[in-house]
């Protein structure tokens, strides 16, 4: 069955419009007919042609007799829209049928110059509603370029609202900006760190100041000599912020001069006030040498001190009678609690004559010390010997002491010497001295023997 439908074949009429036969046809059963060729199009008005569009049947599968005619219809023409720049370069075309609108699909630019920028407007003709073939050439507006001007004091703030200046133009100034004063400096506005009276770009204005040293007055004022309660003006200077202040020599016998305030530098306007307080008073302690005293007597013509520390560390040492402070000389009267403990090195001592006193533990633990020499001469001061005076020094041997005025010596003075120390005495004094050190005798930690 299947076969005989396929060998069965039908009739196909091909007409135009008018029904003139243009073309008939044999086709087999559901196959494709075979149109005649036909022109594209059969005529045309002013805006309008009329075009081919096709058959009034389907002939793609033909399973009966078919008359088929040719359809035209009427349609607007196509017209050709080009596209070019302000320069002359085109940029593209596209066609658009008759009284329709252009689609515009290009967007052109134009660089800006130093002065202007430009804004596409649109093409010079009317792209809205085509009737013919259309050159469009792009158009542009020309606007003057405008710059953002900033003024800023120096410390970074924003002195006014930010200003927007025509190309060529000047800003506006704000008010001239204030530079608060320190301790150091005062300051003063000297203008702009750019000029802004001809904007061409985006431009940041700063302030500038110059730095002026503050001056500072210092008066420096001293007691009268005659009456403490009155002054007088000694000199006054003026200073930059932190110059050094130069302080004037001043001197009196036996005064030790005294600031009420004593600034090195200068950090504002200063009245300093000098006074005088006697140099050696009593318990005052003073650095000779690198030697420690204390002020026992302040008499200028009979003054005395207790030796505190003795640090000129030597193999021998001869203590002076008088040592200079200031602007006198005090006799030593006092030998104090481990004055000479820094003495590593020291195996013989030799005190002077007027000392009266040498305190508990004076030569304690002298590792090195061998010998000692309390004064020389008739005129020997000695009077007292403190608590282990002498103790832990393994290697003294021997103590010279030829004066007549020991009262005091306590037991323990010799503690913790290893071997016996000879003691050398004037014989009037022999049996006072061993009656004073009569349990060191008996322990055989000395040995008491004549000059």
């Amino acid at each position: 069955m299947a076969d005989i439908k396929k060998s069965k074949k039908h009739i196909v009429v091909f007409q135009d419009e008018a029904g003139n036969v243009l073309k008939t046809s044999f086709v087999c059963h559901e196959e494709a007919a075979l149109p005649p060729e036909m022109p594209e199009k059969r005529g045309e008005s002013v805006h309008h042609e009329i075009k081919f569009k096709g058959w009034d049947k389907d002939i793609s599968s033909v399973k009966e007799n078919l008359v088929v005619k040719a359809v035209y219809k009427e349609v607007p023409k196509e017209y050709l829209i080009m596209y070019f720049h302000e320069n002359g370069k085109m940029l593209g075309t596209e066609t658009v049928p008759y009284g329709q609108a252009a689609t515009q699909p290009y967007h052109p630019q134009k660089p800006h110059t130093e002065e202007y920028y430009y804004v596409f407007k649109g093409w010079n003709n009317d792209l809205s509603h085509i009737e013919k073939d259309t050159m469009a050439k792009a158009v542009f507006e020309e606007r003057q370029r405008s710059f953002v001007v900033r003024f800023f004091h120096e410390d970074g703030t924003l002195l006014k609202k930010e200003e927007n200046v025509l190309y060529g133009q000047a800003a506006q100034e704000p008010e001239s900006p204030v530079k608060q004063p320190d301790k150091v400096y005062h300051y003063m506005f000297d203008g702009w760190d750019t000029t802004f009276d001809n904007i061409k770009e985006n431009t940041e204005v700063h302030a500038v100041f110059s730095s002026i040293y503050n001056e500072y007055r210092v008066s420096i004022y001293e007691q009268q000599e005659t009456n403490a309660t009155q002054e007088y003006l000694v000199e006054e200077r003026f200073y930059h912020y932190g110059d050094i202040i130069e302080y004037p020599i001043l001197r009196k016998k036996g005064y030790t001069l005294q600031w009420n305030i004593h600034p090195e530098t200068v950090i504002q306007n200063e009245e300093i006030h000098a006074s005088w307080i006697f140099s050696n008073s009593v318990g005052k302690v003073f650095e000779v040498n690198g030697n420690r005293y204390q002020i026992l007597n302040p008499s200028i013509t009979n003054g005395s001190v207790r030796l505190l520390s003795y640090t000129q560390d030597a193999s021998q040492i001869q203590i002076p009678e008088r040592v200079q402070i200031g602007d006198y000389y005090y006799f030593i009267e006092e030998i104090a609690i481990r004055a000479f403990c820094d003495c590593v090195k020291m195996r013989i001592l030799t005190l002077p004559n007027c000392v009266h006193i040498v305190d508990d533990g004076a030569f304690m633990n002298c590792k090195r010390l061998e010998k000692i020499v309390l004064g020389k001469g008739a005129d020997i001061k000695l009077h007292s010997i403190g608590k282990k005076a002498f103790a832990e020094n393994e290697h003294l041997r021997e103590i010279y002491f030829a004066g007549r005025n020991l009262r005091k010596v306590y037991p323990a003075t010799f503690e913790g010497v290893r071997k016996t120390v000879k003691i050398l005495v004037i014989p009037a004094e022999k049996a006072k001295i061993e009656k004073l050190l009569q349990k060191a005798l008996q322990e055989g930690r000395i040995l008491i023997d004549l000059i």
